[in-house]
């Protein structure tokens, strides 16, 4: 018989796909999972498993950018669906429904990506290294993983000393 696994891990929200440099067969996917002393990250492109442990104690910072929507991928879709629908308009009755679905389709997609909610960069930065953290890669799904993550991290981190130099001459100061 087994015994019980000490490291139980509970799934953060939500999951990514990981920006790599250069051509790349297969993308890598992330999702994020909270165990009882640090967070791991798992990172997967359907043949390979990659592990990440940041312990709370090491973790400085976690730095969450937001990405403008009107990104050049966001102008070339749009500019995709008006020369879709241009062609369709120009074209005879077989191609002319070609295109129309296509259009449909790539309107689809882009309004399928406005609904899931605006982008953002994470990473996450410790003394040693700082990584990208892919699986929150949505606003909302940043905010709500900060919520659980922020109270775990300060309470792993050690309390600041306040110097009695320093509040001595405050207490003068004051004076």
């Amino acid at each position: 018989m087994s015994s019980p696994s000490k490291n139980r891990y509970a799934k953060l929200p939500g999951r990514g796909r990981r920006r790599r440099t250069g051509v790349t067969a297969s993308p890598a996917f992330t999702k994020g999972y909270l165990g009882e002393d640090h967070l791991l990250v798992v990172e997967s492109d359907g043949f390979l498993e990659k592990y990440k442990r940041f312990y709370f104690k090491d973790i400085q910072a976690i730095v969450v950018q937001k990405i403008p929507y009107w990104r050049p991928t966001i102008y070339v879709t749009h500019i995709g669906l008006v020369l879709l629908l241009i062609l369709a308009a120009l074209t005879d009755s077989a191609i002319q429904i070609v295109m129309v679905v296509l259009s449909i389709v790539v309107g689809l997609m882009v309004s399928i990506d406005a609904l899931r909610g605006k982008l953002c960069f994470t990473e996450i930065r410790t003394s040693v290294q700082k990584d990208q953290l892919a699986f929150m890669g949505r606003w909302r799904v940043a905010l709500k993983c900060l919520q659980i993550l922020k109270p775990l991290i300060e309470a792993a981190q050690p309390q600041p000393v306040p110097n009695p130099d320093h509040a001595s001459q405050t207490s003068v100061e004051n004076r």
